[in-house]
């Protein structure tokens, strides 16, 4: 005996009406937003560290330049100081043009205010006060013992200066 079965296939809209339970689509909807929102939000906090990340290194780099080149800045002023001290003990003032200064301000150290310039290309001038008011002001002081070589290396200095303007 043979049997016979009719089977009907449903499509899924016939069986999604004989199960029509709006709960159950509201919570299978209310499921796949939930799934679909995790993994959108997983995916935006992957992309937000990403750009903080290479935002950090960017800022690290430019900080990292910027110490560079003042790093280097200073070397090179460094640099430019050693070259001009070791030119200036190679090539001195001339004994007589600082023998010459340092009578200028015997002869000047009197007067309220005076100025020194030995050689205008080389130095810079040397601007002082007299001996009445050093002794009048307990910030300043003249020690005669050491004036000829301070002043001498002043002027030195001067040139120093003049090169780093």
């Amino acid at each position: 005996m043979q049997h016979d079965t009719f089977v009907v296939k449903q499509s899924f809209l016939q069986w999604l009406h004989k199960r029509s339970n709006p709960s159950l689509i509201v919570n299978l909807c209310f499921i796949v937003v939930l799934i679909f929102s995790t993994l959108l939000t997983w995916r935006e906090v992957v992309v937000l560290e990403d750009a903080y990340i290479s935002s950090q290194r960017n800022h690290l780099e430019t900080v990292a330049s910027a110490l560079d080149r003042q790093l280097q800045f200073s070397v090179d002023k460094m640099l430019f100081f050693r070259h001009s001290m070791h030119d200036a003990l190679e090539t001195p003032l001339a004994f007589g043009a600082l023998h010459d200064a340092v009578k200028r301000f015997a002869h000047l150290r009197t007067s309220p205010t005076w100025q020194i310039a030995v050689d205008k290309r080389r130095t810079l001038p040397i601007n002082g006060v007299s001996d009445a008011f050093v002794e009048k002001t307990t910030l300043l002081n003249r020690d005669d013992e050491y004036l000829d070589n301070e002043l001498s290396a002043a002027l030195e200095v001067g040139y120093l200066l003049r090169l780093a303007s």
